[in-house]
């Protein structure tokens, strides 16, 4: 999720490389030796060399969601002819069958032990407008079931990453490649399958809880890049908020997709098709908010950072705010980064205020001191940081946190949901944050859930 330009130390596999669809590239053999795999694996749950090419004979009887809402766009549902998901398991997603769930739901209480209806249903309220809405790796096997995050901590707002293209060239979103964006990922537990359409699904059911989808990332083909007009990548765009029935999307973009803001180029077409998907759906009644993620500095948004934010603007896109990725500066940008990450992530928010200030003012529109900080996002990534100097621990988690309650930031992130477990580890881990003075399980989660709707 960072400016890859920048860092990431490259792990070469002989056999393979299985990249991170964030931060990263790391190995298969590092991946298996975790116990985890990107892409869908054989219902043995035995991880596979080549992920994104396996067709087991499972994938052939897999339940795909079907979109039972009227349609907000004019574009295929690709799941319009597809059966309801369901899932027969007791891994918390219930027995099999379905019965009506009451219009009042104790989200406190603990998920009821049946059937549910697994649509994917729209959720019919509001994100606070300030909240922690952390990133989820949708593409690390097995998925992260967003329930049992809900169930631990209150948790209820989650990002989704990353949808990118699926061959590279072919303008078809996909989640990192493996997974069909009608289908999405799923798992196999207990010898059940699970889908993580399912838990969405009981997220807002039971919950009262929502995600965001991210676009792009670190690794893959951004959407932007393989579609080569406005209107075949807003198709895409629709095509994802329609199938998940999104009100918040967001485009991590970094790397030399950061730089292509001429005319003609990605950026453009970017800018442009969300403007035109936002007009659409206010038009409906469903407006649709829009976060860019940017690489950035403690002295705030590079040179590339300021013209895609001032693109975006320019091409008349509504932005609900810049979440900026606070990490893996170097030690140039963040000198003897010890103890100090809380600190530079608060100057990083600090500079990308002001700096959003100035766009504004040059497009001829001004906003309150307020307004401005309710546009700042700021998304470390917790314990040990790709930058192998950067570590970013508990304290520093609640100095960001306390800055973000008195500034009114309307956004806090984190990479990731997957890694926020304690272990005692030397390198970067996918399914932990290498730190020690993590004492318990979703320790960031519960600590930057004190955020929300405040």
């Amino acid at each position: 999720m960072a400016d890859s330009a920048r860092r990431h130390l490259q792990v070469e596999a002989r056999l393979a490389i299985r990249w991170s669809s964030a931060w990263g590239p790391v190995s298969f053999a590092l991946a298996l030796a975790l116990g985890a795999c990107r892409g869908p694996v054989e219902p043995n749950n035995a991880c596979v060399l080549d992920c994104s090419e396996i067709q087991d004979d499972a994938d052939s009887d897999a339940p795909a969601p079907t979109d039972s809402l009227s349609p907000i766009l004019d574009v295929p549902s690709p799941a319009a002819d597809a059966s309801t998901a369901s899932v027969d398991s007791q891994d918390d997603f219930g027995a099999s069958g379905s019965v009506d769930v009451a219009s009042s739901v104790d989200v406190a209480a603990e998920p009821v032990d049946a059937g549910l209806e697994t649509d994917i249903i729209s959720a019919n309220f509001t994100w606070p407008v300030h909240v922690f809405a952390p990133y989820v790796d949708a593409t690390l096997y097995p998925f992260q079931k967003l329930t049992d995050v809900a169930k631990s901590t209150g948790q209820r707002w989650f990002t989704l990453a990353f949808i990118v293209d699926k061959t590279g060239s072919g303008c078809e979103a996909s989640w990192g490649t493996y997974y069909t964006l009608a289908a999405g990922p799923d798992a196999w537990v207990g010898g059940q399958q699970l889908l993580m359409y399912d838990d969405l699904a009981l997220l807002r059911q039971l919950y009262q809880g929502d995600v965001a989808v991210s676009f792009g990332g670190a690794s893959g083909t951004p959407l932007e890049v393989a579609c080569k007009d406005v209107g075949s990548l807003k198709t895409q765009l629709a095509k994802v908020v329609q199938t998940l029935q999104v009100q918040r999307i967001d485009f991590d973009i970094e790397g030399i997709w950061l730089t292509e803001t001429k005319p003609g180029q990605s950026g453009e077409r970017r800018a442009q098709a969300i403007a035109s998907l936002q007009d659409d759906l206010k038009k409906a009644g469903t407006p649709l908010q829009v976060w860019l993620t940017l690489p950035v500095l403690p002295s705030g948004l590079a040179a590339d950072g300021l013209a895609t934010l001032a693109q975006t603007l320019e091409n008349g896109v509504e932005l609900g705010g810049i979440n900026v990725m606070t990490m893996d500066y170097g030690d140039g940008a963040a000198p003897a980064p010890a103890g100090k990450m809380g600190k530079y992530a608060i100057d990083a928010a600090t500079a990308l205020q002001a700096q959003l200030g100035s766009a504004y003012q040059k497009i001829g529109k001004s906003k309150s001191q307020a307004e401005l900080w309710a546009m700042v996002g700021a998304t470390p990534m917790v314990g040990l940081n790709d930058v192998a100097t950067e570590t970013f621990h508990i304290a520093d988690a609640s100095e960001l946190l306390v800055f973000a309650q008195q500034k009114g930031l309307g956004l806090l992130a984190m990479w990731s949901v997957n890694r926020d477990h304690p272990c005692n580890q030397a390198t970067v881990q996918l399914n932990c944050s290498s730190i020690t003075d993590q004492g318990v399980d979703w320790q960031f989660t519960s600590t930057f859930s004190a955020l929300n709707g405040k």
